[in-house]
């Protein structure tokens, strides 16, 4: 969605008054980042959040008790300055 408010943005010609910042890394805001299109994406990992799904749920299932309430996987603010280090993100 961010993506189509980039396009709506410039089809106004107003890109240059709105930064837009998505939620989800994918291929095609990068490749809008690289452009200098889109200002900026969190990048959240599937991988991880499935990793981390399996091993509470395994905890749970071997009746270890769970100290914390909270629990997460890493995040990142994808943007122009940053984009090359998240090559590979998963």
């Amino acid at each position: 969605m961010a993506l189509g408010a980039v396009e709506a943005l410039q089809a106004a010609a107003k890109k240059e008054q709105v930064v837009v910042v998505g939620v989800d890394f994918i291929e095609e805001a990068g490749e809008s980042i690289r452009r200098g299109e889109f200002d900026a994406t969190v990048a959240m990992s599937p991988f991880l959040f499935g990793k981390g799904g399996l091993i509470l749920a395994l905890k749970v299932l071997e009746g270890h008790e769970l100290q914390d309430d909270i629990y997460w996987s890493p995040l990142g603010l994808v943007h122009g300055e940053n984009l090359e280090a998240f090559s590979g993100w998963r």
